[in-house]
């Protein structure tokens, strides 16, 4: 339907429009051989009686009864005159022409949509869409539902069929022409929208570009028949119109709805998607069912935007497929933790509209658990505090049938009981009763009484690989409480078992991810199936965690456009230093090795401390040598003050003027005298001294390999420097006093050696102080020309 049913083309070849007819009416010409012909009425409602006064030459009309498996049938003069009208729009109707000659008739069609019921078994439909339909395409939204479907063809005088899944050669209906009668074979009852969006009026400027209004009208038109199919809704007459402002009570938007129409920001018509365009359609639907609303009061505002949100993510995850209930479920819940208010808060529109996305996310979460409590028939209390309810919830329609009911309710609440089972008090007390019962299952560290983190696991996860994360953050909470003296870290870590658990963990479609961290709420999620080694992750969140906590962004004075938290050489100096902590701490590494190697890394930095402000400053020398720079400050001042300042200068931030104060408080000296200060350190304290090696590489009859990679290494891994030969086979290489092995690589080289490893181990040296000169001569065999 999304490509068949958009706009009415040209004309078939056995029926063609009349041009000149009133708007919202048409007629279509269509000829009948003699013999039976199977057609569709393409309406208005009408008498058999009035055919026959129609078409003189017919002598039977034949219609199927699906609920009776039988046909009604009446022949010319016997056909009943009490005025019935059998022939309604989207009818299929066998016509017997008597004679030998063909006639030519015309007759009256509308031009809006059809909404048919079909019943399981056999139906007798007419198609009202545009000629030239694939019929594949056409049938497909019936889905397993669809047994075959039969046209007959007058001219062979046979049945064409198509059966899905069945070869191409089988399937001899392919296309379906406008008027087209059709036997439909279900399995199962179900709607079916013809008409696309037909009754739709576009008012579009020409600053709209065609491309887009067509794109529209495209997505329009699954919109109207998935709510026309699943709820029986035959579309009201409104209006998409296109405006070159749009401002709502949420300031500039790309989409609104008022009665009768829906509203689209011209400029912005290309972010305008499926999911907005269900969602403004759901408000046409609400006026158009509720028809002026309760006699007292009005609808809450969070069921007004809550159940707009949840059909369009209704619509979404039946049409378009693009989310999982379940993570759908959990996004909400994540987006709506934090609001100011309980829901019963937000009826009026004032309270809704000021907290705008969060207060729709908490409206569909309502809309859903009302929806859940129906389909159960008040039933399974237990069940909708897991989240997984969600994937098994029967869509019966209660958020519809509320608007239905509104109509004729005294107040909402009346609507609400008759729709959801529950008067509004009983409801709001079971709904705060299940959020909290979700975010302790979701975020068990809310509820436990203990600031420290909790870990928790998907099924699927072995018991140690969970053990393992929580003796991680034991050391690690040990760490911040001895060396740092803060223990403010209350988080929940979910080690989820593959992609599928992390991803509905973290409320998001099923998606590879091996880890996902979130401060609002406070959550991080690991993925256990990833090889990753979490604790530089785990570490990293963690000290985010406790900053967040620290030193909140909001409760922070303005910085000018910068970081409000200070410099990034402070506070990546000041992370990187935990982080290291934690590493020595765990055993990896010393605090001495870690020292060393930044040294080695700032060796050649000419630039102050003060110049790393920024990323972009980081970057502009290589982030790691400003990496390593900005950690040893920090170690500076961690030996100078103590380890406990590094945090305490995050605690006394909200409470200074700017992050200067902040430090001064914290280290006890002020910013430009530690600066002072740390460069002279710097120049005292550098990298230790390095002594130029020089060496060349030749084969056994002295001829240079140019090009040769050297490489000076201690334990074979890390390398200490590296150089590339010259034309006369030279090298120098930079070492600080030491024993290393120096490992020569010809596979840039032209030079020819007896094995398929280009790598070559060539010696071992002693650096003491003293010029040397190491030659290195490649083994027998090998070649350099």
């Amino acid at each position: 339907m999304l490509l068949v049913a958009i706009a009415l083309v040209a004309a078939p070849a056995t029926a063609s429009a009349e041009s000149g007819e009133p708007p919202g009416a048409r007629t279509v010409t269509t000829t009948l051989r003699p013999g039976w012909t199977m057609i569709a009425w393409l309406g208005p409602d009408a008498t058999v009686a009035e055919l026959f006064d129609d078409i003189p030459a017919l002598e039977r009309v034949s219609l199927w009864d699906a609920a009776g498996r039988r046909y009604e049938s009446w022949p010319r003069g016997r056909v009943p005159r009490d005025g019935e009208r059998r022939l309604t729009a989207g009818a299929g109707v066998w016509l017997r022409l008597g004679g030998d000659a063909a006639v030519e008739w015309t007759r009256s069609a509308a031009t809006g949509g059809v909404l048919l019921s079909l019943s399981a078994g056999r139906n007798l439909v007419g198609w009202l869409g545009p000629d030239g339909a694939a019929v594949g395409a056409v049938l497909a939204r019936f889905g397993e539902t669809l047994v075959r479907a039969s046209r007959w063809d007058t001219q062979s005088q046979r049945y064409l069929h198509y059966r899905p899944g069945d070869p191409p050669a089988q399937n001899t209906l392919v296309e379906l022409e406008r008027g087209d009668g059709l036997w439909v074979e279900l399995t199962d009852g179900a709607r079916w929208w013809q008409g696309g969006e037909a009754d739709v009026e576009f008012e579009a400027p020409e600053s709209v570009p065609a491309a887009e209004l067509a794109r529209i009208r495209a997505d329009l038109a699954p919109v109207l028949a998935f709510f026309a199919e699943r709820y029986g809704i035959e579309p009201p007459d409104f209006t998409v119109a296109f405006v070159p402002e749009l401002l709502t009570r949420l300031g500039p938007s790309v989409a609104a709805a008022s009665p009768g129409k829906i509203l689209i920001h011209a400029p912005s018509v290309d972010h305008v998607g499926a999911g907005a365009l269900a969602h403004e359609y759901f408000h046409v639907l609400q006026v158009h069912l509720a028809r002026g609303g309760p006699a007292v009061g009005s609808s809450p505002a969070w069921m007004t935007e809550g159940s707009a949100t949840y059909a369009a993510d209704l619509y979404l995850r039946e049409e378009v497929r693009d989310t999982d209930a379940e993570a759908l479920h959990r996004g909400r819940w994540r987006t709506s933790l934090g609001l100011e208010h309980m829901l019963q808060g937000y009826e009026a529109p004032e309270p809704f509209y000021a907290e705008a996305s969060p207060t729709y996310t908490l409206g569909a979460l309502a809309v859903e658990w009302l929806s859940g409590h129906a389909a159960l028939s008040g039933d399974g209390g237990s069940l909708l505090s897991d989240t997984a309810w969600t994937r098994q919830l029967a869509d019966e329609g209660a958020h519809v049938e509320y608007y239905r009911l509104l109509s004729s309710a005294t107040e909402w609440g009346e609507a609400l009981e008759g729709a959801f089972g529950l008067a509004p008090r009983d409801f709001y007390e079971r709904f705060e009763s299940y959020l909290s019962a979700v975010t302790q299952a979701i975020l068990p560290h809310l509820g436990d009484g203990v600031d420290e983190p909790v870990v928790t696991s998907s099924p699927g996860v072995p018991a140690a690989r969970a053990s393992e994360f929580r003796e991680h953050l034991r050391r690690l909470g040990s760490l911040l409480a001895d060396h740092l003296g803060t223990r403010t870290a209350d988080y929940t870590l979910h080690v989820a078992a593959d992609d599928a658990s992390a991803s509905a963990a973290e409320g998001e479609v099923s998606r590879e991810i091996c880890f996902h961290r979130s401060l609002h709420p406070a959550v991080f999620v690991v993925n256990a199936s990833c090889r990753l080694a979490f604790r530089f992750f785990i570490d990293s969140y963690h000290l985010d965690h406790v900053i967040d906590r620290l030193a909140p962004p909001s409760s922070l004075p303005p910085a000018g456009g910068g970081d409000p938290h200070g410099p990034m050489w402070l506070t990546h100096g000041i992370r990187a230093y935990v982080r290291h902590a934690s590493e020595a701490a765990s055993g990896v590494r010393t605090m001495n090795d870690i020292r060393s190697e930044k040294w080695e890394r700032v060796r050649g930095l000419r630039d102050a401390l003060a110049t790393f402000g920024t990323r972009d400053d980081f970057q502009s020398v290589g982030f790691e040598r400003a990496a390593g720079l900005s950690y040893l400050a920090v170690e500076w001042l961690a030996g100078r003050a103590g380890e406990p300042a590094l945090l305490d200068y995050y605690r006394r931030l909200p409470s200074s003027s700017d992050w200067r104060a902040a430090f001064a408080g914290a280290f006890g000296l002020g910013v430009d005298d530690f600066q002072h200060a740390f460069e002279e350190y710097r120049a005292d304290a550098g990298p230790p001294t390095l002594h130029r090696i020089r060496g060349w590489i030749w084969d056994r009859d002295g001829n240079a390999s140019p090009g040769t990679v050297v490489v000076a290494t201690r334990d074979g891994l890390r390398w200490e420097d590296v150089a590339v030969t010259g034309r006369d086979g030279s090298y120098e290489l930079d070492l600080r006093d030491g024993r290393y092995r120096v490992l020569v690589d010809l596979g840039t080289t032209r030079c020819a050696v007896p094995s398929d490893d280009p790598r070559y181990d060539g010696r071992g040296i002693a650096v003491n102080g003293f010029p040397q000169i190491v030659w290195i001569r490649l083994p027998d065999g090998s070649s350099c020309s």
